[in-house]
């Protein structure tokens, strides 16, 4: 895959916080840590932030991350960390946020990183994020997809409280034409 992320990074940069917030905030109640997933320019960390979360900020781009920590105010309850995502161990939280983040990796990698999300959330965390749908044009660039069935078997161990399978002709945050085909998330880790 070869992605054009600082294009992204710049074109998402005035786009507001993505929706899936509207449908999960009524859940998001910290203190406690969440874990932001691909957190970019950090849109979602700063949300976070001000629900009341300490937050693990997760992001490999340096573009991102320096954007980023220029917007952090001064002492926030942020660690912001390099690694891609799928190589690291998730530390115990009480939310794993993965907004657009989770499926730019090869399915292979999906499914073994998809149980360190599941064991790192403490009974009653959430999970908030996207999983690939299979007819997403993405597919045919190594993205990690889900038929329905296998995206609804991800969250055995979860009370889903917000789903909804999104599929339509539309264009990425940089205008170029997609066929987007997405399962968005917001799921409650079981006691």
């Amino acid at each position: 895959m070869n992605w054009d992320f600082e294009g992204y990074f710049e074109a998402a940069e005035p786009k507001p916080l993505h929706p899936i917030f509207g449908r999960a905030d009524a859940h998001l109640h910290g203190p406690g840590l969440a874990v932001d997933l691909g957190c970019g320019t950090g849109k979602s960390c700063l949300h976070l932030l001000d629900r009341g979360y300490r937050v693990l900020a997760v992001e490999p781009h340096p573009t991102a991350r320096a954007k980023l920590i220029a917007r952090l105010p001064p002492g926030a309850p942020v660690e912001v960390v390099a690694d891609r995502f799928q190589e690291m161990t998730i530390p115990p939280c009480e939310a794993v946020v993965a907004v657009l983040s989770l499926f730019f990796m090869a399915r292979s990698e999906s499914d073994a990183f998809w149980p360190e999300i599941v064991a790192a959330l403490l009974p009653g965390g959430l999970f908030i994020g996207q999983i690939l749908g299979v007819r997403d044009s993405w597919v045919a660039d190594g993205c990690a997809a889900y038929t329905a069935e296998e995206a609804r078997a991800l969250f055995d161990a979860f009370e889903v409280l917000d789903w909804e399978e999104a599929e339509r002709n539309s264009v990425t945050v940089q205008g170029e034409p997609k066929h987007w085909h997405v399962f968005h998330v917001v799921a409650r880790r079981r006691v």
